[in-house]
């Protein structure tokens, strides 16, 4: 079993004067790395104010949660852990709509084939976790720092045969980052555990 205390923790970051860092494109996954399952707005008087006489096909969730270790491995580089500050994430999400970003379109699960004719209509950070909009929306349990993203799904066949049947569930970015490797301080040890426990329960759920 892999001990994960003795895994290397690396912060993604951006370059702001840079035309390659960033997020490009936010994908539609069965299976979004933050573990938070995206909220499908229809036709319910608490959650959509305007008039519709069927679904708005409007899809929120979270898409970056600031502290939250993720699980890497891959060939080159092994077994890793990757985490965004509360900081990095509004500066990626800023980035992503002034100079990186495609907002009217998307794809499922990372693939560049299978695209989806979507577009961004509203993000937000979360700067109070107990009154957010995300908590009417029925988030629970998001800390402040939480990268929030809702996309208009202008392909009909799409939300149907894959939102609502659940085939999607949340989002996952894609994008050039920086990492820089995080060195944690001895007094810093209840973070790690926290970290660690935190690893486990996403492990678990796959």
């Amino acid at each position: 079993m892999t001990d994960f205390s003795q895994l290397k923790t690396y912060s993604i970051k951006i370059d702001d004067n840079d035309d390659v860092t960033g997020i490009s494109l936010i994908s539609f996954v069965e299976k979004p790395a933050m573990e938070v399952s995206a909220v499908k707005l229809a036709e319910a008087p608490k959650l959509v104010t305007l008039k519709t006489d069927e679904y708005k096909q409007y899809l929120t969730s979270a898409v970056i949660i600031p502290n939250k270790p993720i699980y890497r491995n891959d060939p080159e580089r092994g077994e890793y852990l990757i985490q965004f500050s509360e900081q990095d994430v509004e500066a990626i999400r800023n980035k992503f709509f002034k100079t990186t970003g495609n907002l009217k379109l998307s794809n499922k699960n990372h693939d560049a084939a299978d695209t989806v004719s979507t577009m961004l209509i509203e993000s937000w950070i979360i700067e109070d976790p107990t009154m957010d909009k995300a908590v009417a929306l029925g988030f629970t349990g998001l800390p402040k720092g939480t990268m929030m993203a809702t996309y208009k799904i202008l392909d009909a066949d799409f939300w149907q045969n894959e939102v609502l049947t659940g085939n999607v569930t949340g989002f996952s970015l894609e994008g050039m980052f920086h990492e820089v490797e995080l060195q944690l301080s001895a007094n810093k040890e209840d973070d790690l555990y926290r970290v660690l426990d935190e690893l486990v329960s996403f492990l678990e759920k796959r």
